[in-house]
């Protein structure tokens, strides 16, 4: 481990695996907050529009760690480094859209349920210790496979409650039903080969 940890902290992939990924995501959520203000009609419909975009970049940036950590295994040091990026970035422009997030429920005055606030507290806590644990335990751990999959079920609840329409002010749209689509296949993919090993043990 502790060789895998120099090739982390080296100052030569530092800034890669930092800096880079925090300009990147500052970068993308300028846009998204730009483009929002520009296309709503008022301040309180472009923060809900902010907040909407910048859930749907978090999702891509989740899709795009899960992917490196599947194929992790199989990697040289330099997909470890941006499996690291990738993570980092997915934390980053999280935490943005949690500000995104308060803005609107203060804004727009979004009724929360305590339910799913103490849900969404927790996969939010995983995703941004996550880039610290990375370095800290192997990539074959249970908890990175317990951290995709809870914050994924996050996703997908938050999905199905836009397409039934129980967040006021937010039309079900395809992105909702793809997203849906993308982390079904990847359950069953999942549990397919855990079914595979299974059978091979």
């Amino acid at each position: 481990m502790a060789e895998g940890q120099n090739v982390y902290f080296s100052p030569m992939n530092r800034k890669m695996i930092l800096v880079v990924p925090l300009v990147m995501g500052t970068l993308c959520e300028c846009l998204i907050w730009s483009w929002s203000q520009g296309e709503a009609e008022s301040w309180r419909e472009g923060v809900r529009l902010a907040a909407r975009y910048s859930g749907r970049l978090s999702f891509l940036v989740f899709l795009g760690g899960a992917a490196l950590h599947a194929r992790l295994i199989k990697s040289s040091d330099l997909d470890k480094q941006i499996w690291l990026a990738a993570s980092a970035m997915f934390a980053w422009v999280h935490a943005i859209h949690l500000g995104f997030l308060a803005l609107n429920i203060s804004q727009n005055e979004v009724e929360l349920v305590p339910v799913k606030l103490i849900g969404g507290a927790l996969a939010y806590g995983m995703i941004l210790l996550h880039p610290l644990l990375i370095v800290r335990i192997s990539p074959s751990a249970v908890y990175h496979r317990v951290h995709y999959g809870y914050a994924g079920f996050v996703m997908g609840v938050t999905f199905l409650a836009r397409i039934n329409g129980d967040f006021e002010g937010a039309e079900p749209s395809w992105f909702h039903s793809a997203g849906i689509g993308v982390l079904a296949l990847l359950l069953i993919r999942w549990l397919w080969r855990w079914w595979f090993r299974f059978q091979k043990a």
